[in-house]
């Protein structure tokens, strides 16, 4: 029982981090509720304050509201074990432990051509995932993952393509090809000292990225799982459609690069779908006007190979991730039936990682969840998979 107000200490519960003073009188979330018994046992710590006369009711009301929050917990249940460890300031788990990503400039040379990429990295004692983000996208379009439970412990990497965001290009804007991107890919694994990684890729990160694990030498390299985001497997799901490709070859003499990023504006802003404006807002400071062209045009070019083919032939776990708006594309009843998990994320299209983040998120993690429960229900070598 709360001693009574006069000369007696008062006594207040310490807020869970990422809970604002304003909300502790209330229900603490379901995430870091505990029976009231052990409330003491878990962090929920009581300090004594000789506080002026109004400032006491109010810790007194707190006390109530977390208390009452620990009992509608146990009354009606909760995790065996919070899934936010350390979420109370003064628990043994409250310090993170993992290193924040650091942000840095890599350079390197590529194919003769000079790169200072815009590098995410994260150290870990698990294998590595690598992001390839899209055309238009950058990094940090991924850099939550760094948040998610089951990828805690992986060495995070991403970085900025050649042509986009943060990171500089110093040779001739036509070499910026897909194939080009697939060769960069390669000398950042080979600069971070990489051989067995995990693969995220986006849109035409996910055709780099789809191109490099096809690439890569067996012997050298260990590909252990691939998501790819709405990446291009055939002419019928390519982001860039032929009239674009056509407009871009085509083009005057006297066309510009800032013409043929005005071109691929206008482009998404006339395709209907979740978080276009936004993409299309965003492209005149992630993109060099440079860069259109020689993206856009090999992008439509490769999609007319057997990319789905590709895909498919890979030999280790596979997802493909896609927004609810592009469901009726052909091929995805013969990815499921080959065994490719298949995500649908709602009210997304092209960017899921703008529309519907959160569910992205989930999605990601489960499947990464799962992937470690292979690898140590598998026998042999210890490997992931």
């Amino acid at each position: 029982m709360i001693a009574p107000l006069g000369t007696q200490p008062t006594y207040f519960v310490q807020s869970p981090v990422g809970v604002s003073t304003e909300s502790a009188g209330r229900p603490l979330p379901r995430t870091i509720c505990t029976p009231p018994l052990a409330a003491s046992r878990t962090g929920v710590k009581l300090f004594s304050s000789h506080l002026s006369y109004p400032l006491r009711i109010v810790h007194h009301v707190r006390v109530f509201g977390a208390l009452y929050g620990s009992f509608l917990c146990g009354m009606t249940g909760c995790d065996s074990e919070p899934k936010l460890q350390g979420a109370i300031q003064g628990s043994p788990e409250s310090t993170y432990k993992d290193p924040p990503p650091t942000f840095s400039t890599l350079s390197l040379t590529v194919n003769d051509h000079p790169l200072k990429l815009s590098t995410l990295y994260r150290p870990g004692p698990k294998p590595a995932i690598l992001f390839l983000h899209g055309f238009g996208s950058c990094k940090e379009d991924l850099h939550d993952l760094v948040y998610l439970p089951s990828l805690r412990d992986h060495t995070l990497i991403a970085y900025d393509a050649p042509g986009c965001g943060a990171s500089e290009s110093h040779g001739p804007s036509s070499d910026l090809t897909i194939t080009f991107l697939v060769a960069t890919a390669e000398a950042v694994l080979k600069q971070f000292h990489i051989t067995t990684f995990y693969l995220i890729g986006h849109s035409t990160g996910a055709l780099t990225g789809l191109m490099l694990a096809a690439s890569l030498p067996p012997t050298q390299y260990q590909l252990l799982a691939f998501i790819n985001i709405e990446g291009t497997l055939s002419p019928e799901n390519c982001f860039f459609p032929r009239s674009l490709y056509t407009d871009l070859v085509k083009s005057s003499p006297s066309s510009t690069p800032e013409d043929d990023l005005q071109k691929l504006i206008a482009h998404v802003h006339s395709t209907p779908g979740y978080s276009h404006a936004l993409y299309a807002s965003l492209l005149p400071s992630r993109v060099r006007p440079g860069a259109v062209r020689p993206i856009v045009t090999s992008t439509v070019e490769l999609s007319w190979k057997n990319l789905l083919g590709r895909f498919l032939r890979l030999s280790c776990p596979l997802m493909y991730l896609f927004g609810d708006q592009n469901r009726e594309v052909s091929f995805l009843s013969q990815l499921e039936t080959k065994g490719v998990e298949l995500a649908q994320i709602p009210t997304s299209g092209h960017v899921p990682m703008y529309s519907n983040p959160a569910k992205m998120s989930r999605r990601i993690e489960g499947f990464f969840r799962d992937c470690t429960y292979a690898g140590s229900s598998s026998s042999g070598s210890g490997g992931s998979f």
